[in-house]
């Protein structure tokens, strides 16, 4: 089992030339985002998946409702988040053609447009999807038309756009920050661990692998050492305080028994608490001066890590979604 790090950069490597012009392009579609006006024809996001899928198709359908002068409705309530994008989310300024909550009110306005595909007009409220092997997405349970946006923007009202994916997620949070009662709730959390930590993350339950082994294989680099441990599996961290043994164990978030179900996008587990602690887990290993993770020819790197990674290399972007207050709050516990 390989074991893959991350170290955080300094302040010098997060304002190179590179990271610049990223900054550039992304101040530009805020700007373009705050002065469209209102748009009656509208893009439903209803991403699938864990947060970095959730992420990577909000980023997809703001690109295209930016290009195409259209309404982004975003609805993580029935997939996803599986709870109103709202309840953890806000724009960082307000947003005519970004609403983050997608109302009842809404979905009735919705079902009296043309949709597409059409399959779905009128049936926001009960329609069926299926997984497709063959895309590695989904389509519509009787017609297989895929709900997803296309590379021409289609003449219907309203266009529906319900798939999972991965990618760079970290890009869509340039939009947003944390709701103030999520922030606070983070760094109440962050406040509780030592000032200088590794972290590790292991995703287990839904990506089944020998985890002990990369443990033992890791623990000759963590002997000694303040050591986070971000999962999904409650057997993950009662194994690694054993195993681990050398070093003082962490945990930010509270991971229930699934009895081997997935923590994510999963009606019953699915919950706002562990919404709130796997953000919790993403800003605590963003904070990480180090941060291992899993890689194998059958175990590749999970998307929740790659986003740590990335937001790990900008503080910009923590100090946006937490507020100043807090950034400076964690920077002088740190």
């Amino acid at each position: 089992m390989q074991a893959w790090t991350h170290e955080k950069r300094n302040w010098k490597d997060q304002h190179g030339l590179t990271t610049l012009g990223t900054r550039l392009r992304e101040q530009r579609r805020i700007t373009q985002a705050r002065i469209q006006r209102e748009s009656s024809r509208q893009l439903l996001c209803r991403p699938q998946g864990g947060l970095n899928d959730n992420l990577c198709q909000i980023q997809k359908s703001i690109i295209h409702a930016l290009r195409f002068n259209r309404q982004l409705i975003i609805d993580t309530n029935r997939s996803g988040l599986r709870d109103h994008f709202d309840h953890y989310f806000d724009t960082i300024y307000p947003i005519a053609n970004i609403k983050t909550r997608l109302t009842e009110q809404h979905i009735q306005g919705l079902n009296g447009q043309s949709c597409h595909p059409s399959s779905f007009t009128g049936k926001l409220n009960n329609y069926e999807l299926t997984y497709a092997p063959e895309i590695c997405n989904f389509v519509h349970s009787d017609s297989g038309e895929r709900p997803c946006i296309t590379p021409h923007d289609p003449p219907e009202t309203l266009l529906l756009h319900d798939q999972c994916g991965g990618g760079q997620g970290v890009q869509a949070l340039v939009y947003f920050r944390f709701q103030p009662r999520i922030a606070n709730e983070i760094i109440a959390r962050l406040s509780l661990l030592p000032k200088r930590y590794k972290a590790v993350h292991i995703r287990h339950v839904d990506v089944p692998f020998d985890y002990i082994e990369f443990l033992a294989t890791i623990k000759p680099l963590l002997n000694d050492r303040n050591v986070l441990i971000c999962t999904d599996d409650y057997r993950v961290l009662r194994d690694a305080r054993q195993i681990l043994s050398d070093s003082t164990i962490h945990h930010v978030a509270n991971v229930p028994d699934t009895q081997g179900q997935k923590l994510h996008d999963n009606p019953g587990i699915t919950s706002q608490a562990t919404n709130i602690g796997s953000l919790c887990d993403l800003i605590a290993l963003a904070n990480a001066q180090t941060i291992f993770f899993p890689s194998s020819a059958s175990v590749y790197p999970s998307g929740f890590s790659r986003l740590a990674i990335d937001l790990s290399n900008r503080n910009d972007l923590l100090r946006q979604l937490l507020g100043k207050k807090n950034w400076d709050l964690l920077q002088y516990h740190q």
